[in-house]
């Protein structure tokens, strides 16, 4: 078991196909402890397995946090970063990202960044349980 972020380019027509199937600007649902904003696409009928589109404005930020249970990111559009205590990866359209359960992370926009959250264990958007803040300066 890995406990770095993976990653791999979907390529540029990925993105252009799933980009024009999401409506961007601000989403429904204010994110729990976060500036991005949310709207659930699917979900399991318990809710604990499902996808979410999130939209973070431009300089929007999540600070670093963990969840219980793998999930995956899918950049639609926008740029930004999910760094780690010890990485900081490159955030991009067409380019999927594997983040494994409980690792430390946070993500931040350079300019909007609209991507979907594909997760188990998955809590909703505004849920307080969706995610923990950590702190980042005592995991290094």
């Amino acid at each position: 078991m890995t406990s770095a972020i993976q990653h791999t380019a979907l390529g540029e027509g990925a993105a252009a196909v799933l980009a024009g199937e999401v409506e961007f600007g601000p989403q429904p649902i204010a994110m729990h402890a976060s500036d991005a904003t949310a709207r659930e696409l699917v979900a399991t009928p318990s809710g604990t397995f499902g996808a979410d589109l999130l939209r973070f404005p431009p300089g929007g930020a999540v600070p670093m946090h963990t969840h219980v249970g793998d999930h995956i990111l899918l950049v639609i559009s926008g740029t930004g970063y999910v760094s780690t205590p010890d990485s900081r990866v490159r955030l991009g359209p067409g380019v999927i990202y594997l983040v494994p359960s409980n690792l430390p992370h946070e993500i931040t926009a350079d300019s909007e960044l609209v991507l979907i959250a594909i997760g188990n264990d998955r809590r909703a958007p505004a849920s307080p349980e969706r995610l923990q803040l950590v702190d980042a300066n005592s995991r290094r």
